[in-house]
């Protein structure tokens, strides 16, 4: 074998050793690029999975945020509905009262607006020339009134009793108990003589007061319904 000829077959292997590395490389970097491929498919189909979530929360919420918002203006109009509705009706009572009231110049020489029947009852028994005398003051508590006049004499009055009069001693003792806040409420009459003659009583809405004799001294009793 010449020179030249041995020189030919080495050039020969070295050339297809470089084919056998030419190919191995291209078959990895074929590899490569699959594997590559794969992961952007699964990062898209991640990326893909986390929108689609992500719009269905933001749905859900917006949702949710809607029907909080449509509950808040339901109960604010209701609220308001109320509001409304419960003026009207003070405004109603305010405007009864008002057209149920006269003036009476009280003792001091001021006017003073009592209800109608309270007047109506105490001009009926004379009014200042009466023995009821002159208007000397007026309370009132939740729609109840209780006008005083000379000489201990009372007039009590509210839509549910109307006009009632007190005096004397049942009148000192229903004073006693608190008046326009005592339990037996106001008078629904006036007082009667007991049948049996001693003493009288009057009814009141939620009791009686009695003023009787006992062993010779006279007093009061008080009984409750």
């Amino acid at each position: 074998m010449t020179k030249k000829t041995r020189t030919r077959i080495l050039a020969g292997i070295a050339a297809l050793g470089i084919s056998f590395s030419v190919v191995a490389c291209s078959q990895e970097a074929k590899n490569d690029l699959d594997a590559a491929t794969d992961k952007v498919s699964e990062a898209a189909s991640d990326a893909g999975d986390a929108v689609k979530e992500g719009v269905e929360e933001a749905k859900d919420a917006a949702e949710d945020a809607a029907a909080d918002a449509t509950g808040a203006a339901d109960d604010g109009a209701n609220k308001v509905k109320g509001a409304a509705e419960e003026a009207k009706d003070d405004a109603k009572d305010a405007m009864n009262d008002a057209e149920n009231k006269t003036d009476v110049t009280d003792a001091a020489g001021r006017a003073v607006a009592v209800p109608t029947p309270i007047v109506e009852m105490y001009e009926s028994m004379g009014g200042t020339a009466g023995h009821l005398g002159e208007l000397t003051d007026l309370k009132e508590k939740d729609g109840r009134y209780l006008a005083a006049f000379n000489e201990g004499y009372y007039i009590a009055y509210s839509k549910d009793t109307g006009a009632q009069r007190l005096n004397g001693k049942i009148a000192e003792t229903w004073m006693s108990e608190g008046g326009l806040e005592s339990e037996l409420g106001l008078p629904t009459a006036y007082e009667v003589e007991r049948k049996d003659g001693n003493g009288w009583t009057q009814n009141f809405e939620h009791g009686d007061i009695i003023w009787s004799q006992t062993d010779g001294a006279w007093g009061s009793t008080i009984e409750k319904n």
